[in-house]
């Protein structure tokens, strides 16, 4: 496992110079628009979205040229490679959170307790993020292994179509039955940073133990 992370690790860091821009261009966004000295959280959210999908995207370059063929001809096991993926995508992730948790601290030093007190505090509120990064990495790397880079795209978005539908059906229900969907938005709202970030915790488990058996059903149907 430790070759594939190296390999993979290679691929990401072909694409090195638009990292740094991306860091440059959210410490000038950071710059301009934190509120109270704390900075925004959008460095964090696009910092780690760019960095997962740079994970995700490394299925693609195996795939390229009959790549996985030869891949897997080494003393590779399918498994392997499916574990592989999944760690290699949180820990892109989890640098992106990395980064930019440093940075909010070396340009914010002097707000560091209000970066980390409170249920909205920098620090929780990114991690919820990468929390949500897993759940799309776990959402992704079965669609990408099953049906390759351009299918998975256009999967992704009926996805979000037949999730919004269901939200407004959900939302169109619960008024049906004399239950106001706004009280159930207070409701969420009313939760602390820690509860949520459990539920996403709890739900990323659960979605990645059920993610990572059919991704690995996927490989060994598969012939290259």
């Amino acid at each position: 496992m430790i070759g594939l992370l190296k390999k993979d690790m290679a691929i990401v860091s072909c694409n090195a110079r638009v990292y740094v821009v991306v860091i440059a261009f959210g410490i000038l966004y950071s710059l301009f628009t934190a509120k109270s000295g704390v900075p925004s959280n959008f460095f964090s959210v696009y910092l780690i979205m760019v960095l997962s999908f740079a994970g995700i995207g490394t299925i693609s370059y195996d795939d390229m040229g009959g790549g996985m063929g030869f891949l897997l001809t080494l003393p590779v096991k399918k498994s392997t490679y499916v574990k592989e993926k999944y760690l290699f995508c949180m820990l892109c992730a989890f640098a992106g959170w990395v980064v930019s948790a440093a940075v909010g601290v070396i340009l914010y030093r002097g707000e560091l307790g209000a970066m980390l007190s409170g249920d909205e505090s920098f620090f929780l509120s990114t991690l919820m993020f990468v929390a949500a990064a897993g759940i799309l990495i776990a959402l992704m790397i079965p669609l990408r292994l099953r049906f390759g880079s351009e299918n998975s795209r256009v999967i992704i978005l009926g996805i979000c179509a037949a999730a919004a539908a269901f939200l407004f059906a959900a939302m169109r229900l619960l008024s049906y039955i004399s239950i106001d969907g706004v009280d159930v938005l207070l409701w969420l709202q009313g939760l602390s940073g820690v509860q949520l970030l459990t539920a996403f915790l709890v739900f990323l488990i659960l979605e990645f133990l059920v993610s990572y058996f059919c991704s690995l059903r996927i490989m060994r149907k598969k012939e290259f």
